[in-house]
């Protein structure tokens, strides 16, 4: 830990997720601090094998915020238990760092979900201190969507996150699914806020630049993306002589079947894992964005890429059912198409895209009218006050 004794009880942000490492929320979360640091003294409690005050002194930035990282042990690619192992360690240097800094007010998000925050929820309740607990993903749900959970360990596990729920001072997350989903839990009406997720941009040309791609897919190939029957849909398509070129980034347990893909079709580009900026590069490059989604998760979680996607000017193509929350976020925005999950309605979307019946030039100002709303100013600001608010609440 490095830093001196704050002169007074201080702000403090809790997230695994710490710049310079995270790419977009590393980047966002430092900013964020950087915004509260100017109210009260900030610290941040997070993992890392960097050693980040050095390089933000290096770099000039993070004034007045003190940093408290631990070593991370696990990414993602590490094995279950591990992880595990990591988010216990991670858990007690939040418990160390919260009752050694004294905060009067703390940010905390799912990253680790569950055990982090109900750490959070604990001191406050006993050093009188108040929480902001923003759920960009609701668990175990979500976990469960793709990983068996015993059921007894999914009962506790949600009951802890209700007891959190139940005594944060604020709650924020990303859509009104999710809130409805939230409030059942507790089985009251929550204090709930709606801050959507921000998304990279150099300049407002992105959502102006000429596109000469067609179709992009950048994200994570998990289980949640669909990406086998994508597969399915593509071997059909261009094996019936389809002409649009489609471009996937990202990795994850499909990604090698989108490899496969690219080496059976010249018409296909897989790029494996890009930086966050050459993620938005190459978005804004194509006219359309790929967002399959799983129909039950889209009650406990947002794909991460539709920010993105708008931030980008590039219209959506959403592979789900029509009663989804994406598939109405979609339509309801005039933002882009949504094509049932099945082989034959994706192939025919893409063939009417191919002859010009479904044009993406035709949604481009519909996302420039979105695209504030998923800017990184917006959510600091946005975030920002939720958490200073918090000082004024008896």
């Amino acid at each position: 830990m490095s830093g001196k004794s704050c002169p007074e009880r201080p702000i403090a942000i809790v997230n695994r997720t710490c710049w310079p490492h995270g790419q977009l929320i590393g980047e966002a979360l430092l900013c964020l601090g950087e915004r509260l640091a100017g109210q009260l003294p900030l610290v941040f409690v997070g993992q890392s094998n960097e050693d980040v005050s050095a390089f933000a002194r290096n770099v000039g930035r993070a004034q007045g915020i003190v940093f408290a990282v631990c070593r991370l042990r696990a990414d993602s690619a590490a094995s279950i238990g591990r992880r595990i192992v990591d988010s216990i360690v991670f858990a007690l240097w939040v418990c160390v760092s919260l009752v050694k800094w004294r905060p009067q007010l703390v940010y905390v998000a799912t990253d680790p979900p569950v055990i982090v925050p109900l750490v959070v929820s604990i001191y406050c309740r006993l050093f009188a201190a108040r929480y902001l607990y923003h759920l960009q993903d609701i668990h175990p749900e979500t976990s469960r969507v793709t990983t068996k959970i015993n059921r007894y360990v999914f009962s506790l596990l949600r009951s802890i996150d209700v007891y959190t729920l139940r005594h944060a001072g604020k709650v924020v997350t990303i859509s009104s699914q999710m809130a409805r989903e939230l409030e059942a839990r507790v089985g009251h009406e929550l204090a709930i806020s709606l801050v959507n997720n921000p998304a990279l941009s150099d300049d407002k040309a992105m959502v102006d630049s000429a596109k000469s791609g067609d179709i992009i897919f950048c994200g994570n190939a998990g289980r949640l993306q669909r990406i086998p029957l994508i597969v399915q849909a593509l071997d059909a398509y261009i094996g019936a002589g389809g002409r649009l070129k489609f471009t996937f980034v990202g990795g994850g347990l499909f990604a090698s079947m989108l490899r496969d893909l690219s080496v059976r079709y010249d018409s296909v580009r897989y790029l494996g894992v890009v930086s966050a900026e050459d993620a938005a590069r190459l978005m804004s490059c194509h006219k359309w964005g790929l967002m399959p989604i799983d129909d039950e998760v889209t009650r406990y979680a947002f794909p991460s890429k539709s920010s993105s996607y708008v931030m980008s000017g590039s219209a959506i193509i959403a592979v789900c059912s029509a009663s989804n929350a994406v598939a109405k976020w979609v339509e309801e925005n005039g933002i882009g198409l949504v094509s049932t999950p099945e082989v034959s309605s994706i192939v025919e979307l893409l063939k009417n895209i191919e002859d010009g019946y479904f044009v993406a030039e035709d949604y481009r100002e519909a996302l420039r009218e979105m695209r504030n709303e998923f800017s990184i100013d917006s959510f600091l600001d946005r975030l920002s006050y939720e958490i200073l608010s918090l000082r004024n609440v008896a």
